[in-house]
Formats: C-alpha cells, sequence, structure tokens
C-alpha cells in the first residue's frame, strides 16, 4: 500500500500563503492538497477553481490532488481538469453516480478518488473500490483544517486494507 503525505493547502495563512507554498516545496513536498469547499457539503468555504491552474503555472512538477466538498461534484471535474488537477476525489455521499463520476474524471485524464467520513462504514466502499484510483480515509470529520485526529481512523484503514486484499484476491 502506498501511502502519501500531500500537504493540504487549507492550513496556510491566507495572508502569507505564497511564502509557506515556497517553504513546502523547498521542503520536498511533491503533491499539494487542496480543498474545494462551497458552503453547502460542509459549513465552510475554502478555494477557488482557479487556485489550481495559478499552482500548476507556478509550479507545474507539483502534482495537484483537489478534495471536492461539494454537492453535485460533476459539476466541477471539467474545470479541474482543464486547470491542470492530477487527482480529483469526491464524498461518497455527495453523488448518486459515484461510478459514473469516476468514470469522468479518469476520461479527463486524472486519477479518480473517493472521499470516505469517519461515521460511514468502510463496507460502503465495496462495489466501487475496483473503479477507484485511490480512497482518501478521512481521519476527522470534513470541512475544517486543524481539527484533532480521530484515534478510531488506525482500525478503519486496516479494515480498508483488507477489504482491498479480498477484492484482489477475487479478481
Amino acid at each position: 500500500m502506498n501511502v502519501i503525505n500531500a500537504p493540504s493547502l487549507a492550513n496556510c495563512s491566507l495572508l502569507h500563503m505564497r511564502e509557506e507554498v515556497c517553504q513546502l516545496v523547498e521542503g520536498g513536498a511533491d503533491w499539494f492538497h487542496i480543498d474545494i469547499m462551497d458552503g453547502h457539503y460542509v459549513p465552510n468555504l475554502c478555494f477557488p477553481v482557479r487556485l489550481i491552474g495559478e499552482l500548476k503555472k507556478e509550479y507545474p512538477e507539483i502534482a495537484i490532488d483537489v478534495h471536492l466538498m461539494v454537492p453535485n461534484p460533476e459539476s466541477y471535474v471539467e474545470a479541474l481538469a482543464e486547470q491542470g488537477a492530477n487527482y480529483i476525489s469526491f464524498h461518497l455521499d455527495s453523488t448518486s453516480f459515484s461510478r459514473r463520476l469516476l468514470s469522468r474524471i479518469r476520461e479527463l485524464g486524472c486519477k479518480a478518488g473517493i472521499v470516505i467520513n469517519p461515521s460511514q462504514p468502510i463496507s460502503l466502499l465495496e462495489p466501487l473500490l475496483s473503479f477507484a484510483d485511490y480512497i482518501v480515509l478521512m481521519t476527522v470529520e470534513p470541512g475544517f483544517a486543524g481539527q484533532s485526529f480521530l484515534p478510531d481512523s488506525i482500525g478503519r484503514l486496516e479494515e480498508l486494507v483488507a477489504l482491498r486484499t479480498r477484492q484482489e484476491k477475487n479478481s
């Protein structure tokens, strides 16, 4: 299993974002995690889609991992791909058409991911796991940066690994 640590720009100070992004790059970050929130799926706002294009222009070698915390994530994926997103993930409960959306993200040339919240059972992923390139296992409730890690997340990760292992054996 590959574990990727992608620094979330939601933790940057908006007043000092350029300097903090430069520090991340100088520190060896080769991924950025960008949260897109519109105040509807979660009660917060975070980053416009155009930030992806601005980051790609300045740092073309950095992979951009976009986490959509919006209802109707389908309406964002084309613009995100056009701006240069490499990875696009959406919350399992934000669309009724997860398989279709995973396929569309891939058609646009991006890696497609599913996000699962702490309150959702891992078993919900079972019918979709083979269609996703990656899974984002939330270790906090979505919507706010700086929360404390939920300790039961380790057990949920183990459950996810077991599910993947079972599916690989059956395929």
